[in-house]
């Protein structure tokens, strides 16, 4: 991994601030479209993929496991409210959405590392945020899981993938919540 970083490292400024400022714009560019995208299953049935993120939550929070799943009633709901096609559009353009976020979260980190008052020794905490294309491993495996789902929508996916797919997202988001954190205290120790 470290090389990694110093080949990050040796990356001219200007380029460096280009990927940051390409990999942000199309970050909010993505987040956007995924939005638009996932948006039909919100006015037809008032639930999105987040639904479905998180539907493997519910083998541990049911004591009717004759019920079927979560993950399958949603999908059933979908399917019955004729948006199954635009859930499968937005989760393809999700797909690219953590390539998108994890190429931003390592530049950034660069970019912050250099500004560091001790560099190049030291502050290597600031790589951290850079744990956000961590969280962007996380969020393709959870897509894929989705995806999966999303393909059979008249078959159950039963406990597992659903649970494997949630899984994916709470850690997904326990490690951008800690990325965020660091990125406050990256910033004021720049500042200083």
């Amino acid at each position: 991994m470290s090389r990694v970083f110093a080949a990050i490292d040796r990356i001219d400024s200007q380029w460096l601030t280009t990927w940051v400022l390409s990999a942000m714009v199309a970050t909010l560019v993505l987040a956007t479209v995924v939005s638009a995208a996932v948006s039909p299953l919100d006015e037809r049935t008032k639930t999105t993929l987040f639904d479905l993120q998180f539907s493997g939550l519910h083998p541990w929070l049911t004591d009717r496991p004759e019920a079927g799943s979560m993950a399958g009633a949603l999908l059933r709901r979908w399917k019955t409210a004729g948006v199954i096609d635009d859930a499968r559009t937005a989760q393809g353009i999700d797909f690219a959405f953590p390539i998108a976020y994890g190429f931003f979260f390592l530049g950034l980190a660069a970019a912050l590392w250099r500004a560091q008052p001790d560099y190049p020794r030291g502050a290597r905490w600031v790589w951290g945020i850079g744990l956000g294309a961590l969280a962007a491993l996380l969020d393709e495996g959870e897509n894929a899981f989705l995806w999966f789902m999303l393909a059979r929508p008249d078959q159950d996916p039963g406990r597992i993938v659903p649970a494997l797919a949630t899984a994916l997202a709470i850690g997904k988001y326990a490690v951008l919540a800690a990325v965020v954190l660091i990125l406050v205290l990256a910033l004021r120790r720049a500042r200083a």
